[in-house]
Parts: structure tokens; sequence; C-alpha cells
């Protein structure tokens, strides 16, 4: 098997960035907290080793014109849809908190009558 150089590697790492910039929408495009590309989930994406980006000048290059084509488009992150995601509120959750502890404690007891049972015979006196 031959050995790839690292040259060969770094470009075509910036053709998988290149196509891969190409064919995605600016809003489906992961961000970091501050609005920019978050390149470490990009590079995981595409294969591409994260500390790449410092020492590849061009990896470089293409995250920083797709930082600023982000923000000079203002473009905003496109959620996908939440289809069968209940959203629950406080009293619905501390409802059925109350609800399972109070199964528990149900549960418990005749856990414990089993014990007893098991420990002092079938009977009960």
């Amino acid at each position: 098997m031959r050995q790839i150089s690292s040259q060969a590697k770094g470009i075509a790492q910036v053709a998988r960035l290149e196509a891969w910039i190409t064919v995605t929408p600016l809003d489906r495009i992961p961000r970091n907290q501050f609005g920019g590309v978050a390149r470490r989930r990009v590079c995981l994406l595409l294969e591409i080793s994260p500390s790449t980006v410092t020492s590849n000048q061009r990896l470089r290059k293409l995250f920083d014109a797709l930082d600023a084509s982000i923000a000079s488009t203002g473009a905003k992150v496109s959620e996908p849809p939440r289809h069968g995601v209940a959203i629950y509120t406080y009293e619905t959750l501390s409802a059925r908190c109350e609800q399972l502890e109070r199964e528990i404690s149900v549960l418990t007891s005749r856990l414990q009558m089993f014990e007893h049972m098991t420990t002092y015979g079938w009977s009960l006196p």
C-alpha cells in the first residue's frame, strides 16, 4: 500500500471543504456560540483533523471566508423541525415526578411485604 504525502492529504482536505461549501447553504452550516462556523464540527463531518486548520493556510482561509460570508449576509441558522418532540412545562414535569414517587412508594411497600414473607414464611398472622 502506498503512503499518501502530507501535501497530498492537505490538497484533498481543501478540495473536500471547497466541495462541501459549494453544496451547503449558509443557513445549514453548523455554528458556534458566536455565530461563526463551528470549525471542529465541520472538520469532523468532513474527516479532516481539526488541528490541521491552524497549520493548513488554505483551510484557514476557506473557513475565514465562510465566516465573512455568513457575517455579511446575516444568515440565521435554520433549526430542523421538531416533529414528535414533546415540550414539557415545569408543572407537568413536577406532577409526573410526584406520580412516579407515589408508584415507587407502593412498589417499595410491596417489595418489603414479599421480603418479609420470604424471610418469615408465607403465612401472615
